[in-house]
């Protein structure tokens, strides 16, 4: 198992340093371990401020082929709008979901939509 191990860190970065760093307690000073560190910690943060609340904030996953709702999704592509607030909106009435981007999320009566690419069919 720790030949495999050595295997898929030498594949990804060229030498086996980083498992070596992190069993002796120091951080790899690499743009990838940086990029990964950052976004565990974002998620743990997430994950935190999402239970404080009471009763605690539900996300809103969106599956691929899903009907665009405008009320708890919203186009991640720039310059359609979907803005409940007002009438107007650039969508097509066929328009399905093609991928989700960033979840949402309920917290008390607010909704935070997620973010999706759309496809018209």
């Amino acid at each position: 198992m720790n030949k495999l191990r050595k295997i898929s860190e030498e594949a990804f970065f060229g030498d086996f340093s980083h498992s070596d760093e992190i069993c002796v307690g120091r951080h790899p000073s690499s743009k990838f371990y940086e990029s990964y560190f950052k976004l565990a910690v974002s998620v743990w943060l997430l994950h935190r401020l999402a239970f404080s609340f009471q009763p605690p904030a539900r996300m809103i996953s969106v599956l691929k082929g899903a009907q665009f709702n405008p009320t708890y999704m919203e186009s991640a592509v720039p310059g359609i709008s979907s803005d409940v607030d007002t009438d107007q909106s650039a969508l097509p009435s066929e328009a399905l979901v093609g991928l989700m981007v960033h979840p949402g999320f309920r917290v008390g009566s607010s909704i935070v939509r997620a973010q999706v690419y759309l496809v018209t069919t």
